[in-house]
């Protein structure tokens, strides 16, 4: 079940590190799955709340138990299908135990639709074959190439000409217009010369620079992460610190400092998380008592967490909260009751004996 669990939301089930955390999480249970994954079916929910219950009389009493609840709950989930409840053998219908045992082969539900499919498959592709064998068969006409229709041949006789007759023919060329517009001058020829290369004085210097500028944005990523442990935002604090210790690690030896700063705040964090589930359980316990009618005990549990110095403000005001609910139960409890009579007799001393 915790290892389902972690498959479906991808978180852990029980995340308290602390001995009084870890119990108070153990009785209330793991956080519900759909509230990760609102998707996930309300059985398969169901079905891991009890098995991983903290009484191991209400968890389920074998792994196909378990398994039977989980197919049940997810019943049309991604097209999924129950599974049929299984028959219960009554004790009239037991086999006795003189009798011969008879070997009864039951078909499996679904197999003979997909034989059925499979025959159906093979008589297509049976067909398909037989079409293309008889293609192949088939007599292929080889054609040449196409030939030209002939021609009859067309003999041009031009007509007798008279040569004295004929006229000279006087032939003027114009010279051609001018271009109205001027040919475009060719561009500038641009010459792209190699920078020259780098010195080791002026890399260590750019190294230099470039490491001076890493530290100044790591600098100011700090004071955020120290806001969120002030204001108890600890999932934030620690994605923050991640990023910075994801941009530290290569550089750790030039960024000591920084590198020695991410401890630090890393064990702000798990104290911080560590002291909320303390008090949180502590706030539980009053709750509880609340609920439960036992007003005195609450009240005197609430006055002692008061008085504890490194109480939290916001603890602190459902303590005192919770404290007036317990006093104003305390006074409703004693409402309508008498104590004894109401009148009281004094008794006066004894006179002196007389001589």
């Amino acid at each position: 079940a915790l290892v389902l669990y972690r498959v479906l939301t991808g978180n852990d089930p029980f995340v308290a590190r602390e001995y009084l955390a870890q119990i108070h999480e153990r009785l209330l249970g793991p956080r519900d799955p759909k509230s990760i994954v609102p998707d996930l079916p309300a059985g398969v929910c169901e079905a891991l709340a009890k098995a991983m219950n903290h009484d191991p009389a209400s968890r389920f009493r074998s792994v196909a138990e378990f398994r039977e609840a989980l197919r049940d709950g997810a019943a049309g989930f991604l097209g999924l299908a129950a599974t049929d409840e299984p028959e219960v053998v009554g004790a009239s219908d037991a086999v006795p135990a003189d009798a011969e045992p008879e070997s009864v082969l039951e078909p499996k539900p679904g197999v003979g639709s997909s034989v059925g499919m499979y025959v159906l498959y093979g008589a297509c592709a049976a067909g398909a074959a037989y079409v293309l064998l008889l293609q192949l068969s088939a007599p292929v006409a080889v054609q040449g190439p196409p030939v030209r229709p002939k021609r009859a041949a067309v003999i041009f006789q031009p007509p007798a000409v008279d040569l004295d007759k004929l006229r000279p023919i006087t032939i003027t060329v114009a010279s051609s217009p001018a271009p109205q517009h001027a040919p475009k001058p060719d561009p500038p020829l641009t010459i792209t010369q190699k920078p020259p290369e780098e010195t080791d004085a002026e890399r260590e210097a750019r190294l230099r620079r470039e490491l001076d500028a890493l530290r100044s944005e790591i600098d100011a990523l700090f004071p955020p992460i120290e806001a969120d442990i002030r204001t108890e935002d600890y999932p934030s604090a620690t994605r923050r610190l991640d990023d910075v210790a994801a941009r530290v690690e290569p550089h750790a030896a030039d960024l000591r400092q920084e590198a020695g700063e991410i401890p630090r705040l890393r064990e702000l964090v798990r104290k911080g998380e560590a002291d909320k589930a303390l008090w949180e359980s502590r706030i539980g316990d009053v709750r509880v008592a609340i609920n439960e009618s036992r007003f005195a005990e609450a009240e005197g549990m609430a006055k002692k967490h008061l008085k504890d110095p490194v109480i939290p403000a916001a603890i602190a005001a459902q303590m005192r909260d919770f404290q007036q609910k317990a006093h104003e139960g305390v006074l409703k409890s004693w409402q309508g009751t008498t104590y004894g009579t109401t009148t009281n007799a004094i008794r006066k001393p004894s006179s002196p004996p007389r001589n």
